[in-house]
């Protein structure tokens, strides 16, 4: 049974969590703990011990220690899990401060199901592996909600981002032995690695069409006179001048049968 099944109210769930908090370790909790963590009078945690009985949660007479039944520990476990799934998207993810990431998991947590709860739960993991984004792309989020980042920093961060890229794949290429030529020496049929994009054309403008280190570039056409060049890069096709190909610096691709 669910903890939805169950038809627990914002406040019981508070209590179950309570509960489960205080008994670890222990393996039980007293109303005057269940009050003081809670904030509310002792009537009201009589109340809700009542109730959680009734639905067969945890085991509760007077005076006596509160513990949790089996079913009442599988409801509290999936509450404890939305709760931290919550609090961890807060600060990991929106970089928001500890004790009020908590606050706001108390808050979020009842209104939201599994379903969400395991997303968010493999976003967040999402964003801390994957290449593409990162512990770094989130600490970047963090710092444009507290410094109010503007788009002239964002472009300084993406600039740095490109550069850092190319610097460590031009290391890689280097290490290789690998011989680099210049796109503009390619021609049509051949394919080339980039490995750096110049600092003489709009490196940002290429990035963001794909032309960054490691991606593959084949070369479609060149116009009679050598200008301008057509190339497909990530499934697009480009047209850019023979200048600027000139300042983008390829290892040409060895294909099979050539």
């Amino acid at each position: 049974m669910s903890v939805k099944d169950l038809s627990l109210t914002a406040s019981l769930e508070d209590y179950l969590e309570a509960i489960a908090f205080l008994a670890e370790g222990k393996g039980h909790a007293h109303s005057n703990e269940i009050a003081e963590r809670l904030g509310v009078k002792m009537p009201s945690v009589t109340v809700a011990l009542r109730q959680l009985s009734e639905r067969g949660l945890v085991c509760y007479e007077r005076y006596m220690p509160i513990t949790l039944t089996e079913a009442g520990e599988k409801a509290a476990a999936t509450i404890l899990r939305r709760h931290e799934a919550l609090r961890k998207f807060f600060t990991g993810v929106l970089a928001i401060d500890e004790e009020e990431a908590d606050r706001a998991a108390c808050r979020v947590e009842h209104a939201v199901g599994e379903i969400i709860t395991s997303r968010l739960i493999e976003f967040t993991d999402f964003i801390e592996t994957c290449p593409r984004a990162g512990v770094e792309w989130i600490r970047g989020f963090g710092d444009r909600c507290t410094d109010s980042r503007d788009k002239e920093k964002c472009h300084e961060c993406l600039a740095k981002c490109v550069r850092e890229h190319e610097e460590a794949h031009t290391a890689e290429t280097k290490a290789s032995g690998a011989q680099t030529t210049t796109l503009d020496v390619l021609l049509p049929g051949e394919r080339g690695e980039v490995v750096r994009v110049g600092t003489g054309i709009d490196r940002l403008r290429l990035a963001s069409m794909g032309v960054l280190s490691g991606a593959s570039v084949h070369v479609l056409k060149v116009a009679p006179l050598g200008d301008p060049i057509s190339i497909r890069v990530k499934g697009y096709e480009l047209s850019m001048r023979k200048e600027e190909a000139r300042e983008i610096v390829v290892v040409r691709e060895i294909l099979d049968g050539r």
